[in-house]
């Protein structure tokens, strides 16, 4: 297994994550991490453990350049969610199990919608979607949404399903306590 710990990454310069494992990687643990900028995302991968981190505006990357002609509106470089997770299936060419994402910490700017899992279905998940458990989010409104295959569903109703078991959506938190967040988890 390989460890990323106690880092301090801000995604600048265009950068799509503050850390991008490549498509398909697995057996990752990233713990105890301070990431400005950026979500977290699996892409074909599995056995990624992401715990402990604090995720501080993910949907605040825009590229001013990549798509954006002169007076048009910016566009998303990246997702805009505190995880993201795509191409999980089932089968012979399984992807996306074992994945985790529990006691993080996620801050965002203006964006309600939390996570991005795009295999996600109405129906059953296992294998589909990481495991989500014990997570804080803090959003303008106090309220969260998850994006489950193109739907977008209430927090509340995502707990409905059993999970992101013992997380709970929080109002807005102010930059001080956003920065002291990354002193306690760094040891500053």
């Amino acid at each position: 297994q390989n460890n990323m710990t106690r880092n301090f990454f801000i995604s600048n310069y265009h950068s799509a994550w503050p850390i991008d494992h490549d498509d398909g990687s697995c057996y990752y643990s990233d713990m105890f991490n301070y990431l400005v900028y950026g979500g977290s995302k699996n892409y074909l991968g599995h056995s990624k453990k992401t715990g402990s981190n604090v995720f501080v505006y993910p949907d605040a990357v825009f590229s001013t350049s990549l798509g954006a002609g002169e007076g048009e509106p910016k566009s998303f470089l990246t997702s805009p969610y505190c995880a993201s997770s795509a191409g999980a299936k089932t089968g012979q060419e399984a992807s996306g199990w074992g994945e985790e994402w529990t006691d993080n910490t996620c801050v965002v700017g203006s964006c309600a919608t939390v996570y991005d899992f795009t295999s996600c279905t109405a129906g059953h998940n296992t294998g589909l979607v990481p495991y989500t458990a014990n997570n804080t989010f803090y959003t303008p409104y106090k309220r969260a949404y998850v994006d489950c295959g193109g739907t977008n569903t209430s927090f509340e109703a995502w707990q409905n399903r059993s999970y992101d078991v013992g997380s709970v959506v929080l109002g807005p938190v102010d930059t001080k306590t956003i920065i002291e967040f990354g002193r306690q988890l760094l040891g500053l």
